[in-house]
């Protein structure tokens, strides 16, 4: 048979690789803590911490939530401190200080729109000098980042990150437990590592 002159192509069968929230993309979380104190209440100063996590969904929750794991690798820089988690919690939410009936609960949207990532991290003690026996106490850490997908790509932004602590309030005949947010330095996210 003659050849005709065209070009024909096999089709490949490729799936774009692109930033998630679930267990295919390993993200780098990058903390400028600001006003720190140790355990025993000295100022420890300016602080840069690091440390790589995925995302873990809770199928069948809506909005979508879940926990998050975080990474350890054996090729770390001995230098870089790296914060341990000892539990984190992560929800897509509308924006949780302006409550109001969401767009696509009217059903004007297909698909719900999140534009927040609300990110709650404890972390565990840290030794940051072991000579003089400096120690960033266990922390909780609170963090909404903004969050948007584009083509199916998550994109999380830099935001600012919050010291958060837990009071409990006296109240006739109750007790009323409230958090407060300190504003504490700068929290960068980017993906680190994507799974084919």
């Amino acid at each position: 048979s003659k050849a005709s002159g065209r070009i024909v192509s096999t089709p490949l069968h490729m799936t774009a690789v692109v930033p998630t929230l679930n267990e295919d993309t390993t993200w780098k979380f990058r903390l400028f803590l600001t006003g720190l104190k140790s355990s025993d209440g000295k100022d420890i100063g300016d602080q840069i911490f690091n440390l790589k996590a995925r995302f873990q969904e809770d199928v069948g929750y809506e909005p979508p939530q879940g926990t998050v794991e975080q990474i350890f690798n054996d090729d770390e820089s001995e230098d870089e401190k790296q914060l341990k988690i000892k539990f984190a919690r992560w929800t897509l939410s509308e924006d949780p200080d302006d409550r109001k009936d969401g767009l696509w609960v009217w059903g004007l949207f297909k698909e719900p729109l999140y534009p927040y990532l609300l990110l709650t991290v404890e972390t565990e003690a840290l030794v940051l000098e072991t000579e003089s026996e400096v120690v960033l106490p266990s922390s909780t850490f609170f963090a909404k980042i903004p969050h948007r997908r584009n083509d199916g790509a998550v994109e999380l932004e830099n935001t600012e990150i919050f010291l958060r602590s837990f009071e409990k309030l006296q109240l006739v005949g109750a007790v009323a437990e409230y958090t407060e947010d300190m504003a504490i330095g700068q929290l960068q996210i980017t993906p680190s590592s994507l799974k084919a």
